[in-house]
């Protein structure tokens, strides 16, 4: 197996060992508390973000009263002392340089308690979000101590992401932001640091300006031990040179340039000719281009050569031009050279022949590009691809009214026929939709693709998932899997979906070709969370306990936002007896949107609370309440989901109860239970192993 690098920079080791163990020593508990320490000269009001390795704070001074924030790094949340010493480290350098460039997040203060096991630093607060009713002077004004604002629990930072959710933004604003940003990043380098992570939520406005935040991330530029960064924003090459910080900057201009999402690169809006700003945009974008172009050496080789490009846009010239002036000078030099091989007439019709080729191709509609002759189809497609990537009931649900209303406008959309499909059975199975009602229609729909185009490896992936979620048998849909690979050995979506009914398998075989599979997705995609917690099952079902919890760490860094995520997360550190890291990660669950039937800020509020002052066991109990009496209120409330807390707290029947239901609902239900540490102490319970007959499972021993 190939070692996995993880976000604190080491390697994971990677023996199998003879049989499966037990956990003989317990993973260190998360940071975790839900109160905060009690620092010196400061009073920390309201927790206003977190992450893998810590949480900021709202904080004022109790000298001064200035308000900053204030970030808690654990060293609870690392695997040893060399990670969080390395991280604390860090933040000392980037102190000594916070204050010398007005782009740079500044920083007040660092300290370290180590008694208690953490080390904090203060820094600049954001801007407030005008629109939660924040003003930003009030919130940096000198209040008395028992004068504390109304407002200071609304208050959210002033982020380029939370500027994105209304658009694009003028050209103008973009060219400021990528001066400021790109200055940032040229200081940094030049004082051998990278960042790792430069994305829209990491940008936050102070005084109106543009700066870098999340500065935990900053290391030296010879520090390439860990994967960081973000899905789209990261350089192909991976993390850990300014190159690849270039590449993350380009992608955010992008997005903040077009209004696109950055995954769409090199994309550009269809109706950007009609734009009244279309030639400033133009002119962006070719910075843009170079900046995130795939191989380093075609990008920009520092900070300061964008800089360069950037100001002479400032000044009005065109970097198009320039560009144009320069790769025709180029093109005259090598005709040059080879008129004394060939004709200067082949030359030039060869070269005019490609060049139409090429434009042809790329001059193509993006709806012929995605194998429809409708633009209104692929209108339909894009709206529905938006709605289905919160994976949330309602974004899923519109999703696929949107997607079957493109089926309408093209019956022969065959790439739909197949989103479709595959949709259905992810909302079916994480417990969105009814599986009686739309598993009918994903195999429908699956079989319609594959009527249209057999060829298409996408349309059996889609017929192979639809078919084992409506009669749990893997023998039937096995061989629509492996054509699904054969037809398309690059689809990682088929390889990944293959590899999770191979584990629910147990057998060693299936294990190995499922390890094989998730280790190749990982070379070739390193930022998709799914084979990072792919691994970890396997690693935990072999007894490697610590690499498991590693690789799940690592697969929440780089999903922080599905809720699906946090849920495998907590039901492996509970049976680790990890309760406090299992139930935090439940309420992240919720915080997200996980069940659509809750109220986010009334319920997760009433859970923390509970959790804050009763501790994981009670969190439990009341998270596993909360859901029962919504599902006496009529929700629906996976029967899997309540089993798999019933089992957690130790109540076998009504964890073999709502099992059974779980079974027959064909909603929220998935074939995991064989491996899902959830349902060990029931093992040996005749209920459970008729259940486990119903689902053409053997009990993982």
């Amino acid at each position: 197996m190939r070692p996995f690098r993880c976000r604190d920079g080491d390697l994971i080791s990677v023996g199998w060992p003879d049989k499966i163990g037990n956990l003989s020593s317990p993973r260190p508990s998360s940071a975790a508390e839900t109160a905060p320490p009690t620092l010196p000269e400061w009073k920390l009001l309201h927790r206003i973000g977190s992450g893998a390795y810590g949480e900021v704070w709202l904080g004022r001074n109790l000298a001064t009263g200035a308000r900053r924030a204030v970030k808690i790094v654990y060293r609870a949340t690392f695997t040893d002392e060399r990670p969080f010493n390395r991280e604390f480290e860090g933040i000392k350098k980037f102190e000594a340089i916070s204050h010398s460039h007005p782009s740079q997040l500044a920083l007040f203060h660092v300290g370290k308690n180590d008694s208690e096991g953490y080390f904090y630093y203060v820094m600049e607060l954001a801007d407030a979000l005008q629109n939660v009713g924040d003003d930003v002077r009030s919130l940096t004004s000198n209040l008395p101590e028992k004068l504390e604002p109304p407002h200071v629990s609304s208050y959210k930072a002033h982020t380029l992401r939370a500027d994105l959710e209304n658009g694009r933004l003028p050209a103008a604003r973009v060219l400021e932001i990528a001066m400021a940003l790109t200055e940032a990043l040229a200081h940094l380098h030049a004082n051998g640091l990278i960042h790792r992570d430069v994305k829209p939520s990491n940008i936050i406005f102070v005084g109106g300006r543009p700066k870098l935040a999340d500065i935990g991330l900053v290391t030296d530029a010879s520090d390439t031990r860990s994967i960081v960064g973000t899905e789209g924003y990261l350089a192909p090459e991976g993390p850990g040179a300014p190159a690849a910080d270039i590449y993350a900057l380009g992608k955010v201009l992008y997005e903040a340039l077009t209004g696109l999402d950055r995954r769409r690169f090199p994309e550009l809006p269809e109706d950007l000719r009609c734009w009244i700003e279309s030639k400033q945009v133009i002119e962006l974008n070719e910075i843009v281009l170079k900046a995130c172009a795939k191989e380093p050496s075609n990008r920009y080789q520092s900070a300061e050569a964008i800089l360069a490009d950037l100001r002479l846009l400032q000044g009005g010239k065109s970097v198009q031009k320039r560009r144009v002036l320069k790769r025709s000078w180029s093109l005259l030099w090598k005709a040059a050279a080879l008129l004394a091989i060939f004709s200067l007439a082949a030359f030039v019709i060869n070269n005019e022949r490609q060049r139409r080729s090429t434009l042809a191709e790329q001059n193509k509609p993006e709806w012929i590009k995605a194998r429809t002759t409708n633009p209104a189809a692929w209108q339909a497609w894009k709206r529905a691809s938006q709605m289905g990537s919160t994976y949330t009931t309602t974004g899923l649900s519109n999703a696929i009214a949107e997607w079957e209303r493109s089926t309408q406008l093209d019956p022969n959309f065959v790439d739909c026929w197949s989103t479709l499909s595959v949709t259905i059975t992810i909302a079916v199975t994480e417990g969105h939709l009814p599986g009686t009602n739309y598993l009918p229609r994903a195999k429908k729909y699956a079989e319609k693709a594959i009527e249209l185009m057999p060829q298409r490896g996408w349309s059996y992936t889609s017929l192979g998932q639809a078919s084992i979620s409506s009669d749990y048998d893997f023998g039937r849909a096995e061989p629509n899997f492996r054509k699904a690979i054969e037809l398309e050995p690059e689809n990682w979506i088929a390889r990944n979906n293959f590899a999770w009914e191979l584990i629910y398998e147990i057998y060693e075989g299936h294990l190995d070709e499922a390890e094989r599979l998730w280790k190749r997705m990982s070379q070739e995609q390193p930022e998709l969370p799914n084979s990072y917690f792919g691994l970890g099952i396997i690693h935990y079902l072999h007894g490697n306990f610590t690499n498991a919890f590693a690789l799940f760490d690592e697969g929440i860094r780089f999903g922080p936002d599905r809720p699906l995520w946090h849920s495998i997360r907590a039901d492996y550190f509970w049976a680790a007896n990890e309760k406090l890291v299992a139930a935090r990660a439940w309420l992240r669950q919720v915080e997200l949107g996980g069940f659509y039937f809750l109220n986010l800020e009334e319920n997760s509020i009433a859970l923390t609370q509970v959790l804050k002052k009763e501790g994981p066991d009670a969190f439990l109990a009341a998270f596993t309440a909360l859901l029962e009496a919504r599902r006496q209120a009529g929700a629906f409330v996976s029967g899997f989901d309540l089993a798999r807390l019933y089992s957690h707290a130790g109540k076998k029947s009504e964890a073999l109860d709502n099992l059974e239901v779980a079974v027959r609902e064909l909603r929220g239900m998935n074939r995991s239970v064989n491996i899902n540490p959830a349902f060990s102490i029931l093992k040996k319970e005749p209920r459970f192993h008729a259940v486990l007959a119903t689902l053409h499972l053997k009990k993982a021993e």
